[in-house]
């Protein structure tokens, strides 16, 4: 299962069980000028605040010509639905040529 069910019945991927080959499938077939996805979990900690830590998802997509900022904020709010996630940090690059 690419799922892991907690206590209170939320589901969430777990870290090491992310689907990234079928995400990136997703990805492409939506905004084809997507070259790389990288897709990794981690820690947001704020500096005010060091001792508190929260979950993210780090999400960089390497673009031909790079994504506009409506198609980034669609697919920042797609993944967080397909990740089951509330922190998406999203870099939209421009892909090498």
């Amino acid at each position: 299962h690419l799922v892991n069910r907690d206590g209170d019945g939320v589901g969430k991927i777990e870290a090491t069980k992310l689907p990234c080959s079928q995400l990136t499938r997703e990805i492409v077939s939506t905004y084809p000028t997507v070259k790389e996805v990288h897709i990794t979990r981690g820690e947001k900690i704020m500096a005010e605040k060091s001792d508190s830590t929260a979950h993210s998802m780090v999400v960089v997509v390497k673009a031909t010509g790079g994504l506009s900022y409506d198609s980034q904020t669609k697919l920042r709010e797609w993944l967080k639905i397909r990740l089951e996630e509330e922190e998406i940090t999203l870099f939209a690059l421009p892909a090498n040529k």
